[in-house]
């Protein structure tokens, strides 16, 4: 809340002071930042208006100007409480009070004021025979108000022209009597009896006649002429003839003719409880922070009494609370101001609001008291974080959901009002962009939605960091981890992949001879990634598992015959456990290779032929034909002649 850089402020200002001059500047601190931390100013609000008249306030600056005629006569001090408030949304006020004393100037010329006793002077009139009676007052205070007396005459008219300016008190004055009477009593309640402090008898006051002079308005007092018993002669007010002053007091004039004598009667008046203390707001409505600390002070609006001493307030009560204490300051001059002191910390999630009861008791027998009710607003600072519904958020979804889809609701409450409850949720910083390219949340409604493809073997689980916040000035926020476990579909068929040991088999490798390796996978899990995989052909081939999960040979189950057959197609079935099961195929073509493992043939065994006598030697007389079922060099056939060895055949010689 605002703190005055001062503990009091005062001025001096001159009666007169030209409109527009700055008297004094207040100046009030704000340790909150933004619009929390400036600082306005303004009149407390029992500021009356005719104080409002003379001055005004600068609610920027905090400078306090004259804007209106400034009398000392009229007032010769100002009492202002001025107060200083925040901009916030709930501002927080602290009063501080403002003394200004008025400086007289000598601004008033003495007034005279003439009773005369007879319409005309008689020539004859004897030395020392009273014309009239002359009273001076002069507005103005100390050495302004001194006067002195001229008389002077004129040499044109029979008149006297009776100019005074005197010294204070009548000459001729032989006494002055003091007396005392309260306020409100009735009419012609005795005062004081006059003849007898004056040692006179009825007689003598008969003969010299005795009158009271007061003034242009009705004297509140008479005198008796018969008895000289000075008597109430109109109802008196304490208050309306001397407002709050401590003494308040009435001058008199009494005269006595034959010889003219004028005695000053001063007749105090005296204050009765005849007023209550009354405050210039029977409810009061404080607005308090619950972030304000025990100590925190907030000032409250004084009670008025129109009576004055022990009879104005004396006192101030607070009704019994548990959360504060009323603290009053005496400022003198029968001002007492009270404050409210916080004694514990305020919670507003707890109690909203504290009506309590200010009692001003004044000091009279039996004393009058007046009262003003104290709302205490306690107004939410931004303490508590957002807290959500659930301790924890674990929900399943299956993958390939369509977008749209909603995955969860997350919910927190917040237990702050206004924009301090107001709840808004968020990725947390840490999620990655794979997770926001898949998920979309409301910020209002807290929905998690799916915004793109899911996919269970792309990641089988998301941790997702959920912030809630608050929409207060300083932001509070609360993470929560949401944690969606992907359902696995059986959405992918059976891969295989073959690893061939050679281009070719040879037609002689043994039985269990291993052709190629197989390796099968499914990326789905459990029972839809679970691969079986076989060959539906009757084929001199098999499929052996390994000791490696999805791993096969591809061996052979018997002899080949490349001559028979010398390529195989096989196919290689794979499929999954999953319902509905998928399937993959594969086909692997092995080329059987050849080995010499065919002769030749002739295809005519024996060869019967007959040839010419007589031929030429080098003739060609016959040709054989033989074949093998090998290929390549394994089928190319030479020929030659096998000769006996005991007996040379001569007659053949050569074969091509």
């Amino acid at each position: 809340m605002p703190v005055f850089t001062k503990d009091k402020y005062s001025a001096v200002l001159h009666e007169n002071t030209h409109i527009g001059t700055t008297i004094i500047q207040v100046n009030a601190t704000d340790l909150d930042a933004g619009s929390n931390g400036e600082v306005v100013y303004a009149f407390g609000s029992g500021v009356k208006d005719k104080i409002r008249q003379i001055f005004n306030i600068d609610s920027d600056t905090g400078e306090i100007i004259v804007k209106g005629h400034v009398d000392f006569e009229e007032q010769d001090n100002y009492d202002i409480d001025i107060q200083a408030s925040d901009k916030g949304s709930i501002p927080f006020r602290t009063l501080k009070n403002i003394l200004i004393q008025i400086v007289d100037t000598n601004d008033n010329p003495p007034e005279i004021e003439v009773a005369s006793l007879s319409g005309a002077v008689s020539e004859d009139s004897r030395p020392g025979t009273t014309v009239a009676l002359i009273s001076i007052t002069d507005l103005d205070s100390g050495l302004n108000a001194e006067q002195r007396r001229i008389v002077t005459r004129t040499a044109r008219t029979k008149w006297i022209l009776i100019t005074l300016l005197l010294t204070s008190i009548w000459k001729c004055a032989s006494g002055q009597f003091r007396y005392s009477v309260s306020e409100e009593v009735q009419e012609g309640t005795a005062v004081g009896n006059i003849a007898k402090d004056l040692g006179l008898d009825k007689n003598a006051l008969k003969e010299r006649g005795v009158r009271i002079v007061y003034g242009s308005t009705e004297p509140p007092f008479t005198v008796n002429p018969d008895d000289g018993v000075l008597y109430v002669n109109r109802k008196i007010d304490r208050e309306e003839m001397c407002d709050r002053s401590k003494i308040c007091v009435v001058d008199l004039k009494t005269v006595l003719q034959n010889p003219l004598e004028i005695h000053h009667v001063t007749v105090e008046i005296l204050d009765v409880n005849d007023h209550a203390p009354s405050f210039p707001e029977k409810k009061r409505n404080l607005e308090v922070f619950e972030s304000a600390l025990p100590g925190a002070r907030f000032q409250l609006q004084a009670a008025r009494d129109a009576d004055s001493g022990l009879l104005s307030v004396y006192q101030y009560k607070l009704s019994p609370n548990n959360f504060f204490r009323l603290e009053v300051k005496d400022r003198g001059e029968d001002r007492k101001t009270p404050s409210l002191v916080l004694e514990k910390p305020l919670d507003r999630e707890s109690v909203k609001t504290h009506v309590l009861l200010l009692t001003a008791i004044d000091g009279g027998k039996p004393p009058r008291s007046g009262n003003m009710t104290i709302i205490v607003n306690v107004s939410d600072v931004n303490d508590n974080p957002p807290v959500f519904s659930q301790e924890s958020y674990v929900v399943s979804l299956s993958e390939n959901s369509p977008v749209g889809t909603t995955v969860v609701q997350v919910n927190a409450t917040d237990l702050d009002e206004g924009s301090n409850g107001q709840v808004v949720y968020s990725f947390g910083n840490d999620v990655d962009v794979r997770a926001r390219a898949r998920f979309n949340l409301d910020p209002n409604t807290g929905v998690i939605v799916v915004a793109g493809p899911i996919d269970f073997e792309e990641s089988s689980r998301y941790e997702i960091d959920v912030q809630a916040s608050d929409k207060g000035t300083a932001t509070l926020k609360t993470d929560k981890t949401i944690i969606i476990n992907i359902i696995d579909l059986n959405d992918n068929v059976p891969e295989i992949e073959v690893t061939s040991f050679s281009q070719a088999l040879p037609e002689d490798s043994k039985p269990g001879t291993t052709v190629a390796l197989i390796s099968v996978k499914d990326s789905d899990s459990g029972l839809n990634g679970k691969v079986m995989c076989y060959i539906n052909q009757d084929l001199p081939f098999l499929l052996t598992p390994s000791l490696q999960n999805n791993m096969y040979s591809l061996v052979t189950k018997s002899i080949l015959n490349r001559e028979k057959q010398s390529q195989y197609n096989v196919l290689i079935i794979a499929k999954d456990a999953g319902e509905p099961c998928l399937s993959s195929e594969k086909v692997i073509p092995i080329v059987v290779s050849d080995v010499n493992d065919n002769s030749p043939e002739f295809t005519q065994n024996p060869y019967t032929f007959y040839i010419t006598e007589n031929n030429t030697p080098g003739e060609r007389i016959f040709s054989v034909t033989a074949q093998d079922q090998d290929e390549g060099s394994n089928a190319l056939i030479s020929y030659f002649i096998m000769r006996d060895r005991e007996g040379a055949n001569m007659l053949t010689s050569f074969l091509n």
